[in-house]
């Protein structure tokens, strides 16, 4: 492929901060993009994620990630929604085990969806949505406009607004890193820390509705479109955790005690889904803005499917303004 010298916009990696970047680059009617990416060398999260749209029984006015949660879904559903047509995206109900005091006070003070209690099962029951990464990634690829290179970056110069990649050194107005945990490991390392984390899957049949089951940190998700079922087991700050099955087994037994109606059957039948995350200190997202030519944008965490459309929307708003790359509000 024969690049040009000069693109207004560079865009870095194949997950959600990437191709929502380029998705609303287009929306302003900006094509002048170079995206460069390598799944093999940086496998993106959006790949490997339960990938839930939901509130989770946030309202705003507690917390700046508690209003992060609650305004990326207000804005991200409708899009999400207007995908279920395509097969891309899915409503499932989502259940919610209140025995926690926290849970329940937090579901039971939610503001502006309906949301019902049942007092004998304490379950709160409610819609979400369920998204099929592969399919959105491959929804992006068919429909956003720029120049795809599969490749490696080696290294960028912000101050004098260059890349170079494959030997090539080539201009840009803008840089957009979107890039998670694994490239530019020392830009990565500075503002947040890996999340290793791991998942169950497994082809079964729970019949035609999708739903999600929460109690506490585990959910049991089942996608009736494609008879696949994930339970989530672990997150947290040990990465040995990622490869000790023995461990896996115990939170496996545990979850099937709690869920019982479900014919779970042997872990030896699922298979271990495991990754990293980045994530960021308490949680919130990290919005490097290196100067103002090049910015960073990782730590998503949990809830990459709504703050990747939130947070490129904010950016990309102010990116093609006057304003160039700003800090965004809730860090402000």
């Amino acid at each position: 492929m024969k690049l040009k010298r000069h693109y207004k916009y560079i865009v870095v990696g194949n997950g959600l901060i990437s191709n929502f970047s380029i998705y609303w680059l287009n929306k302003f009617g900006i094509k002048d993009i170079l995206n460069i990416s390598d799944n093999n060398l940086y496998p993106p999260c959006t790949l490997n994620s339960t990938a839930i749209v939901s509130h989770f029984g946030t309202n705003t006015g507690h917390s700046i990630y508690g209003d992060l949660i609650r305004k990326s879904y207000n804005e991200s559903k409708e899009f999400y929604s207007s995908l279920i047509e395509k097969k891309i995206c899915e409503f499932a109900t989502h259940k919610v085990f209140s025995k926690n005091e926290n849970t329940y006070r937090r579901y039971n003070s939610f503001e502006g969806e309906n949301i019902e209690f049942n007092k004998e099962t304490n379950l709160f029951t409610f819609k979400s949505i369920l998204v099929n990464p592969p399919r959105l990634l491959d929804f992006f690829s068919q429909r956003l406009s720029c120049v795809s290179l599969k490749g490696r970056l080696n290294k960028f110069d912000s101050k004098l607004k260059t890349i170079n990649i494959e030997n090539e050194d080539i201009s840009f107005d803008f840089l957009i890193l979107g890039t998670g945990i694994y490239q530019f490991s020392d830009i990565a390392q500075n503002f947040g820390k890996c999340a290793p984390g791991f998942y169950l899957e497994k082809k079964i049949n729970f019949g035609n509705n999708s739903f999600i089951f929460s109690n506490e940190n585990r959910n049991l998700v089942y996608r009736a479109s494609n008879k696949i079922a994930q339970l989530n087991l672990y997150t947290g700050e040990d990465i040995t955790f990622m490869s000790d099955f023995a461990k896996a087994k115990e939170e496996f037994l545990e979850i099937k005690k709690i869920l019982k109606e479900y014919e779970l059957g042997d872990i030896n039948h699922w298979q271990l889904r495991v990754g990293q995350r980045h994530k960021g200190q308490k949680r919130l997202p990290i919005y490097k803005i290196i100067d103002e030519t090049t910015v960073y944008i990782s730590g998503l965490y949990k809830n990459g499917f709504t703050l990747g459309y939130y947070l490129t929307k904010d950016l990309i708003e102010k990116m093609v303004s006057e304003s160039g790359i700003e800090p965004p509000t809730w860090r402000i």
